[in-house]
């Protein structure tokens, strides 16, 4: 699976590594990335175990893995995420986190931009899946806006405790589609510009 480092107007893709660690500490510790995502490093080790299992995951053919970097100063402002990968299947998942500092900024836009242009140019995938815990608004308008699909509510789906499991909404992002969602994408990433 190619990990090459994805280039685009205000962010660069790299490549998750070891020595990204500090960065991603320094910038996740704001509770408001975490609320709803069911992955919660707060702690150096904790983020140790985070980046070792991103990269066993490339390892082991099951996903990519990518520090957001904006690209004015070299900044790490986040994670991007392929994971769940099935070469038989052809598809795929997503997830993202950035720090509050950046929302709004089209960062996150661009950078699922680049990933799924990735995804569907590169590697050939069919089907992108993103799941939300239904009560993530901020996401779900977001996963709307670039033209995934909502195809509907699995319920008591993520494990988010010992005995507490949420609701999630699936949308998807499939092959024939892309072409119509990447140019809404593109649109999207011209109002920044202006």
């Amino acid at each position: 699976m190619d990990n090459s480092e994805l280039i685009g107007n205000i962010v660069r893709l790299v490549p998750l590594k070891i020595g990204d660690i500090s960065d991603l500490e320094a910038i996740g510790k704001d509770e408001r990335i975490w609320k709803f995502l069911v992955e919660h490093p707060v702690s150096t080790e904790e983020f140790v175990n985070y980046v070792h299992q991103c990269i066993e995951e490339y390892y082991d053919g099951l996903g990519l893995s990518y520090v957001i970097r904006r690209r004015q100063d070299d900044l790490a402002v986040g994670v991007i995420r392929l994971f769940e990968y099935s070469r038989l299947h052809d598809k795929a998942s997503f997830i993202t986190w950035v720090t509050p500092s950046v929302w709004r900024t089209g960062i996150n836009t661009e950078s699922k931009f680049l990933l799924l242009t990735h995804a569907f140019e590169n590697l050939n995938l069919i089907r992108v899946n993103f799941k939300v815990d239904f009560r993530n608004v901020r996401s779900q308008r977001a996963i709307n806006r670039i033209g995934a699909t909502l195809e509907g509510k699995l319920r008591m789906n993520t494990k988010i405790s010992i005995d507490n499991r949420r609701d999630d909404f699936i949308y998807s992002i499939i092959a024939p589609e892309w072409p119509t969602v990447k140019e809404r994408i593109i649109n999207l990433l011209d109002l920044y510009r202006s």
